[in-house]
């Protein structure tokens, strides 16, 4: 059970969610609702749904709908024209239900309903507001009444290979398949951020981009930087009135700023909306890098947005994966990616000799398959190693494109395989260190001798 402690800290963050909302969600907002529900008694009970709130249109085309009297799975996208329609939507997923197409979906069971917030972290790189509902564990599933669920989705329109592939598609959990309560993610995005592939760091000069939804009050906006070497105060500012605003065109507006800074070899920009973080986020002078491997880097990949798109922005596991080689590259590892299909995604190697086996995933639905495949890898490598004579140990990171609030496993599977679990947290933190010398030995050795490393996820979502 969580710590006395935690339940203080988690009651402030669902206060502070309830207080922020009105400042964040405003009028033209995107929704997107998916949900996967099964039928009980003439009910629909969730087993995972999720409601993003963005100022930014999600992807045309997603939206679709499958309903019989065993399921309900789908994916709705909208806006509303008033307040009130937003914050009724939100008041029902936090009292255990949500209704789509005039469809009610609740949570399961009778017992209070629990709240967790990612919001809890003081460590976070970006910042949406957030909160879990959940509520008890899901009724058993028969592997029958799977095995039907996945025969109605191939024949449904569209249609699905089973629960697995629409999990994926709507990055939910599935039923049946997860040790976790079932819960209503609400997550929503701020009205104002950096535009990261516009904004950064050269000859003393920081250059900043940033856009705001339409409706957004400039005025609630705060930009600090704290530039680096800082040996005295005279680079730690307040930089908010040299944003140069355009005029709004449709649902944005765009702002930019250039600001002096000398000597500066990096620069943590932050970003608040009122009281709350938006973003933390490093940008570095590769001119003034001491990191061979990041001046490679950047010779062929331009201010690296190649790679940031890569591990950030894209949909494309390949690229993704691509994307990690570097970043693994650029922190010190040697990275080869093998031919043959039927090995791990990447091998790294230490300066001392370290092997390391990684696979990479976008989404979580291949979780159990991801770390299956490691497991066997790695033991398949260490027998090989004992057969040569030389020291068995392998190590095993399972890369994951996803927040870690976003991400549902359970804790018994990494502890089993051993695994090392970098989230999306984790590649952030990464990125900001590229500048200076890495040792990947001390990595993987401290993310080793973490208790709680690759479980903070199954262990922290624990409810009030």
């Amino acid at each position: 059970m969580p710590s006395q402690n935690s339940r203080l800290l988690l009651k402030h963050m669902l206060k502070k969610f309830l207080e922020s909302k009105d400042e964040w969600i405003l009028l033209g907002y995107f929704v997107d609702i998916r949900y996967i529900a099964v039928a009980i008694d003439g009910k629909y009970f969730l087993t995972d749904a999720h409601i993003y709130l963005s100022p930014i249109s999600p992807t045309t085309g997603g939206y679709f709908e499958i309903v019989t009297d065993k399921i309900c799975i789908g994916r709705k996208q909208l806006s509303f024209n008033k307040k009130s329609d937003y914050d009724s939507l939100i008041s029902n997923a936090i009292d255990g239900f949500i209704v789509v197409n005039n469809r009610t979906m609740i949570l399961p069971g009778d017992d209070s309903l629990s709240h967790y917030s990612e919001m809890a972290r003081r460590d976070a790189w970006e910042l949406q507001l957030h909160l879990k509902i959940g509520r008890n564990q899901f009724p058993p599933i028969q592997s029958a009444e799977l095995i039907e669920f996945d025969n109605i989705l191939r024949l449904s329109t569209p249609p699905f290979d089973g629960l697995t592939d629409v999990a994926s598609i709507l990055n939910l959990r599935m039923p049946g398949g997860y040790a976790d309560p079932p819960a209503i993610n609400i997550s929503v995005g701020p009205p104002v951020d950096l535009r990261l592939i516009e904004c950064n760091l050269n000859n003393d000069k920081l250059y900043l981009s940033l856009v705001t939804h339409s409706a957004f009050d400039i005025s609630k906006l705060s930009l600090l930087i704290r530039a680096m070497p800082d040996s005295d105060l005279s680079l730690r500012m307040h930089v908010t009135n040299q944003i140069r605003w355009a005029e709004v065109q449709g649902d944005t507006r765009k702002g930019y700023a250039e600001i002096e800074l000398p000597g500066a070899h990096g620069a943590l920009v932050t970003v608040m909306n009122g009281t709350m973080l938006v973003r933390r986020q490093w940008f570095l002078d590769g001119a003034r890098t001491s990191n061979r491997r990041l001046l490679a880097l950047e010779t062929f990949d331009s201010d690296k947005q190649n790679m940031h798109s890569a591990i950030f922005t894209t949909q494309d596991s390949a690229t993704f994966e691509k994307g990690i080689a570097n970043l693994m590259f650029v922190l010190g590892f040697s990275v080869t990616s093998l031919i043959n299909k039927d090995a791990p995604d990447l091998v790294l190697a230490t300066p001392q000799g370290k092997l390391i086996v990684l696979e990479s995933t976008l989404r979580t639905s291949d979780f159990a398959n991801k770390i299956g495949k490691l497991y066997d890898r790695k033991r398949a490598l260490s027998k090989k190693l004992q057969q040569n004579n030389s020291p068995d140990i392998v190590y095993s990171i399972l890369v994951c494109a996803l927040p870690k609030d976003q991400i549902v496993t359970n804790a018994d599977d990494i502890k089993v395989s051993d695994t090392i679990l970098l989230a999306r947290e984790d590649l952030i933190e990464a990125t900001n260190r590229m500048k200076t010398l890495n040792d990947p030995d001390s990595f993987i050795e401290m993310a080793q001798q973490r208790a709680s490393y690759g479980l903070t996820i199954s262990e922290n979502n624990k409810m009030l």
